[in-house]
């Protein structure tokens, strides 16, 4: 029955740990029997059988658990201010673990405004390519969490710095008719702001590609991607339409998990 499969999508980074001895993040303390030898063991395998393996990667959440990660190491300790906020200012280093989250919360994430961010997950690519013969990487959450996030301080100090206004202050739209604004640049503003948050997940795969091909490096390059292009853009910044049309991207592995038949058509 393998016959019947064509590729194999083997979780390499999952909660900012990964299954590889890796140089730049902590290893799951609960996979300690994994080794590299091991993993080029299983890939090398796979081939023998025609079958590709894709590196699946976490990429901007980096932690789920009910408990703070304690190796020095991980991301959430390294860079603290690299941490996703919300529309309200406040950063997920301010989020009491031990609590009970909301039915939303799907976890921490690092923001796509921090450059750190983004040179952090490019190296962790490229230290998986160099040091694996795979066939290609598979993306999961090369996105915001929700349209209530993208407020990293470092983010919106560079918009305000070169738009002149505050991120924080275009949802609140009394605050921008306070400033003179009337709707028409309310509007316009709000749109920049949202191709804004677009734009630097965007330019995260533009750099993905670009260094690869200085390095003649050839990878399949796939994202987890939620099903409906429009609402994906608008209330997660993933524009995989355009990412497909302009070649950023080889796969789609579209999330249709809705339980409702016409939804999933609809999608479809």
């Amino acid at each position: 029955k393998y016959k019947k499969i064509r590729k194999i999508f083997l979780k390499f980074i999952d909660n900012g740990q990964s299954i590889y001895d890796s140089q730049l993040i902590p290893k799951n303390d609960s996979l300690n029997y994994m080794s590299d030898d091991l993993i080029n063991d299983f890939i090398y395998r796979s081939e023998i059988l025609g079958l590709d393996v894709y590196a699946w990667i976490d990429m901007y959440k980096i932690w789920s658990k009910d408990y703070y990660p304690n190796q020095f190491n991980h991301f959430y300790n390294v860079c603290p201010d690299c941490l996703e906020s919300d529309i309200n200012g406040r950063s997920d280093k301010n989020i009491k673990l031990d609590q009970i989250q909301s039915k939303e919360w799907e976890g921490v994430f690092i923001s796509p405004l921090n450059d750190n961010s983004n040179s952090y997950l490019l190296s962790l690519i490229f230290e998986l390519i160099n040091n694996f013969d795979l066939d290609g990487i598979i993306m999961d959450y090369l996105r915001y969490q929700d349209y209530y996030y993208g407020y990293n301080k470092e983010g919106v100090n560079h918009f305000t710095n070169e738009y002149n206004i505050n991120p924080l202050d275009i949802n609140r739209e009394f605050i921008l008719r306070k400033y003179g604004f009337n709707k028409s640049e309310i509007d316009s503003v709000k749109k920049i702001w949202d191709d804004y948050k677009v734009q630097k997940i965007t330019d995260l795969l533009i750099n993905i590609k670009n260094k690869s091909i200085e390095n003649s490096l050839y990878f399949d390059v796939g994202v987890s991607v939620k099903p409906n292009p429009v609402l994906a853009k608008s209330r997660w910044s993933q524009d995989w339409a355009y990412w497909i049309n302009n070649n950023l991207v080889d796969y789609l592995v579209v999330e249709n998990y809705t339980h409702e038949f016409y939804d999933f058509n609809f999608n479809n």
